[in-house]
């Protein structure tokens, strides 16, 4: 892989779930799905979210892309990967 190029990455996919939701409980609805879904699946599907897996990249370029309107994934959000792969294990 010579490089990564993600558009809208949110760190945590829990996150941008609860984004989408039109609901005040919208991240404890998100939190219920995910933990509905790893009794489901027998793994739990966070276990890929960016922040926990953007060590398994280094050290290869990584470029985010976002635009100001995005609603999903905060602005400042993506500003966290690569603060978090510079803390991931390398692997």
């Amino acid at each position: 892989i010579a490089a990564v190029v993600a558009e809208s990455v949110s760190p945590e996919v829990e996150l941008a779930v609860a984004n989408r939701m039109g609901t005040p409980l919208r991240h404890f609805l998100a939190a219920r799905a995910f933990d509905g879904a790893t009794r489901r699946l027998g793994a739990d599907p966070r276990d890929t979210e960016p922040m926990r897996v953007i060590g398994l990249v280094a050290p290869v370029p990584l470029l985010l892309i976002q635009g100001e309107a995005d609603t999903t994934v905060p602005l400042e959000m993506p500003d966290d990967l690569p603060r978090q792969a510079e803390r991931a294990p390398k692997h």
